[in-house]
């Protein structure tokens, strides 16, 4: 049986050529926030797309010109960042209107100076694109508009990815891999005077980094280069945890890895081949080697624990991480104009669908979901959607209208009429349940208290981890949690409820022993006096 239905799931419309990109899309990334997928290309465009339908929303959220880097969303404020050739950030914010329409407004730009910022005599900057075009465009009264912009620091190497590193009270922490082979940490900070420097430097490889994640559950970022290595740095100490490298005579450059969190895997492409490996150990578990050509992207599927390899030759080929074996594959047989090519995959959770990019996007389901939804079902199990245990904790969210429940070990985010359930997650440690929640409104983040005694603070719609923190004394689950202005204000157990319940503890302890005696004592009564006893009444 195959794998995926044997049709394509595409986007239509009259107006579909003019909401295309004008070149193959880089890399395409999931906002769960806004439920939209984001795709950016080197015409210098960012597009939103809607999941359900796959067809971009009509104005593109950011056209400055230049070609862009990398895209990054902040999940814990609904932000995102869009790094640009030219060592400049854009930050935007990400909110449904009153209409329930999604919208994406410029927050800040940052610009290096000298290389994409001018500034002028009363000290005020703006950002100045070294294209051609755009000052053609400029010089005719259109292009893109002047946006006023901080300024960066300048540095020996051009940027080329991004990832977001959790939330602060005073800018934006981020890290930036440059084309040296560094990591450089930055804090965004709106309006400063003097020119932003890196507070941090790290120093992972030797040539280029292409890949970045920031991975807040091994307090560290996880990076890929050209020097054929993978790399966990930490952020506090700036000290290579792991380095992961192939035993080969000469090193094969990584162009593309993906992790995720469960079970700490990680997946890197080289050449034909797939490598496995568990980012906290450094142990490579495996190598998928059975491809036909280059492999161009690769994805993740963690609820059926399946990965997706893209190939040059438009095949898809699909693994099991259970069993190392294949499981399926799909081919594009379309001939897609102007470039017959699909240049990234993604796996969207929230419908169950493959998604693959050339200059617009297009998917494939599995075969058995389809064959759920054709007959009326949910893609998901029944039991996955709802609670398994009595719901602990419930919240309403005013602004973008959600309401957030939570059990002992499952997070379920639902719509504004409370039936269409937006987002489940579930907690990654299955010996720790969850206790107490509470919401900082702010900044659309939650704290969630543990029955180990720790505090997390997470984003409520998908899960992602922004810090930890744990209370050092007492030990004990966290009853109550409550965010005022960003400060958690949690209470432990107290040591006089532990006190209450050591002596409960001994209480029945005693209790146990003292009616064993009792037993022991009442034994060897009878056994003295039974036999005389019986002897009498023999007699």
């Amino acid at each position: 049986k195959a794998y995926f239905v044997d049709w394509t799931i595409e986007g239509t419309g009259a107006n579909r050529a003019k909401r295309m990109h004008k070149q193959l899309i880089t890399r395409m990334l999931y906002g769960s926030s806004l439920d939209l997928i984001y795709s950016f290309a080197p015409d210098g465009l960012v597009k939103a797309w809607e999941p359900s339908t796959l067809r971009s929303l009509p104005s593109p959220v950011h056209a400055l010109g230049n070609a862009i880097s990398d895209v990054s969303l902040a999940a814990h404020n609904n932000r995102m960042m869009v790094l640009q050739s030219d060592r400049s950030i854009f930050v935007y914010d990400t909110y449904l209107d009153v209409n329930r329409d999604p919208q994406h407004e410029l927050f800040r730009g940052f610009a290096t100076v000298g290389k994409s910022a001018r500034t002028l005599h009363d000290g005020t900057s703006f950002y100045e694109p070294r294209n051609k075009k755009v000052e053609k465009a400029r010089a005719h009264g259109s292009g893109p508009p002047v946006v006023p912009v901080s300024l960066l620091a300048q540095g020996p190497h051009n940027f080329s990815c991004i990832d977001d590193l959790g939330g602060s009270s005073h800018g934006e922490p981020v890290c930036v891999g440059t084309e040296g082979g560094t990591v450089e940490l930055y804090n965004l900070i709106l309006g400063s005077v003097k020119p932003i420097q890196p507070f941090s430097v790290l120093t992972p490889h030797a040539d280029w980094v292409t890949w970045l994640q920031h991975t807040p559950e091994m307090l560290g970022v996880l990076t890929a280069s050209l020097d054929g290595s993978l790399a966990v740095s930490d952020l506090e100490t700036g000290s290579k945890l792991q380095t992961m490298t192939l035993a080969t005579r000469k090193p094969k450059p990584v162009y593309t890895a993906t992790y995720h969190r469960h079970n700490n895997t990680l997946v890197s492409c080289v050449g034909r081949s797939l490598h496995v490996w568990n980012a906290l150990t450094g142990a490579h578990l495996t190598t998928l080697s059975d491809h036909d050509a280059l492999i161009t992207s690769v994805a993740i599927n963690p609820e059926r624990q399946h990965v997706y390899a893209l190939q040059e030759n438009k095949t898809v080929k699909v693994w099991d991480l259970r069993t190392w074996r294949s499981v399926g594959e799909a081919e594009d047989t379309m001939r897609r104009a102007p470039y017959n090519a699909i240049s990234d995959v993604m796996w969207c959770d929230s419908n169950s669908l493959l998604v693959c990019s050339s200059t617009v996007l297009f998917g494939w389901r599995p075969a058995d979901v389809q064959e759920k939804l054709d007959a009326g079902l949910k893609p998901t199990d029944v039991e996955t959607r709802v609670h398994l245990s009595s719901v602990a904790n419930m919240h309403c969210i005013n602004g973008p209208g959600h309401i957030w429940s939570t059990d002992a070990h499952r997070s379920f985010v639902w719509g504004a009429d409370g039936k269409h359930l937006m987002r489940m997650w579930k907690w990654p440690d299955d010996e720790d349940t969850i206790t107490t929640t509470a919401l900082d409104l702010d900044e659309l983040q939650a704290v969630v208290g543990t029955e180990k005694g720790t505090v997390w603070w997470v984003n409520y719609t998908n899960g992602y981890v922004v810090r930890r923190l744990r209370h050092s004394l007492p030990p004990g689950h966290v009853t109550s949690a409550i965010v005022t202005k960003g400060i958690v204000e949690s209470a432990p157990v107290s040591r006089t409820e532990h006190m209450l319940r050591l002596i409960r503890l001994m209480r029945s302890f005693l209790h146990v022993v003292v009616v064993a005696l009792i037993t022991l004592v009442i034994c060897q009564l009878c056994r003295l006096f039974l036999p005389h006893f019986q002897g009498r009444v023999i007699d």
